[in-house]
């Protein structure tokens, strides 16, 4: 989600702007993103500090990437706010995930998207969530059941704080890092849970090639983004 080796221009310091590809649908949203390291306040979608192979900056000048937020609000048409949080977890807490609460990245994310949608400067709903996440799971070894069980908890919060909205996830490339044996529970979980009502699956697997392993470019998170769009408006 973070958009991690997603790099816009050759330069990798170039967002959608510098590389005159933003265009009126971009600009008519309103997007924030906040991480450990970076946090960007409300304004257009154009691309946002990231990292090309684990490096933040070349010679100095911030790299830029973007995820799928560029493909997803122009398939939508535009005129939609986006909150986007990122962050990778290295440790169960109290046997379960951190991103499920009261786990230290959901109580990260939460506070991130309460002061963001505070500062909002227009009426809003919700409208839905989008979920990537899990191949940290897959390199923790997890089993099937504790991962779906905290899939399913993490959706329920998120809609008992902000209502019965969508929840789409993407399933979990299959990453060489965890393995494919590691990854098999994982993407069978959110396949699962992805068949529930109100929620739905998204496919990521034929958009390699990938970077550093399984990162998507530009062009993979585009598409993303366009088929997270896609899912979203079914439901």
């Amino acid at each position: 989600m973070a958009g991690a080796d997603a790099t816009i221009t050759p330069t990798l310091t170039g967002d959608l702007v510098d590389a005159r590809l933003q265009n009126d649908v971009d600009r008519s949203a309103r997007f924030t993103f906040g991480s450990p390291r970076i946090e960007y306040g409300w304004g257009d979608i154009r691309g946002h500090g990231g990292g090309s192979l684990g490096e933040l900056e070349v010679a100095g000048v911030p790299v830029k990437v973007h995820g799928p937020e560029v493909g997803f609000n122009r398939q939508l048409g535009g005129g939609i706010a986006i909150v986007k949080y990122a962050d990778n977890y290295h440790a169960l807490e109290a046997g379960r995930s951190a991103w499920v609460k009261p786990g230290t990245r959901w109580t990260q994310w939460q506070a991130f998207v309460d002061r963001q949608l505070a500062a909002l400067d227009r009426p809003y709903v919700i409208a839905g969530f989008i979920w990537l996440q899990g191949i940290d799971d897959g390199i923790l070894g997890r089993d099937k059941a504790t991962y779906k069980a905290d899939l399913l908890q993490i959706a329920a919060d998120l809609r008992a704080k902000f209502g019965p909205a969508p929840f789409i996830l993407g399933r979990s490339i299959n990453s060489d890092i965890a393995g494919q044996a590691s990854m098999a529970p994982i993407r069978e979980a959110q396949v699962d849970v992805g068949a529930l009502p109100g929620n739905a699956w998204v496919n990521l697997d034929d958009l390699g090639p990938y970077v550093a392993v399984h990162h998507l470019t530009s062009a993979g998170q585009l598409q993303s983004g366009k088929r997270f769009a896609e899912a979203i408006t079914k439901r």
